[in-house]
């Protein structure tokens, strides 16, 4: 059985570890999400099977009313297909829309094929491609869905 729940400071070396196996290239160090998790403008969220941590994402909302932003969402390779993106995706939205939020954005590689399916099916919109936003060569296809 699957469960959610925010993340906390005791979460941050499984979620480093993870990050650098995911994204090994743009991977957050210890300091950066411990300067996310906790915060009243963010929510990070873990999912988990049984005690072990398969998915997390986190998104932030600067400004009541504005945009909230997806920063980041990994799930395990084995646990993926089966909707913990989609509901990591939907419990974001639901925190930003509570706090306001109009719309979501984020970046994703233009390379991963199967995230961009995955937004395009929760009626995310391309917006633009940002050049070599992942580093050299590298760019993110930035994303928008109205709340």
């Amino acid at each position: 059985m699957i469960s959610y729940r925010e993340a906390t400071l005791l979460d941050i070396p499984v979620l480093v570890s993870l990050d650098r196996e995911y994204f090994p290239h743009t991977a957050w160090p210890a300091e950066q999400f411990r300067g996310e998790i906790g915060r009243p403008t963010r929510c990070f969220l873990i999912a988990e099977s049984g005690t072990e941590v398969i998915a997390y994402a986190g998104a932030f909302l600067p400004n009541a009313g504005g945009e909230g932003d997806i920063m980041t969402i990994a799930v395990k390779p084995e646990h993926r297909r089966i909707g913990i993106a989609k509901e990591l995706i939907s419990r974001l939205e639901s925190w930003a829309k509570a706090r306001g939020a109009i719309a979501m954005m984020l970046e994703v590689d233009v390379s991963n094929e199967s995230a961009i399916s995955l937004y395009k099916n929760l009626g995310y919109e391309t917006l633009n491609i940002r050049k070599n936003y992942y580093g050299y060569g590298r760019d993110a296809q930035i994303m928008r869905r109205g709340l």
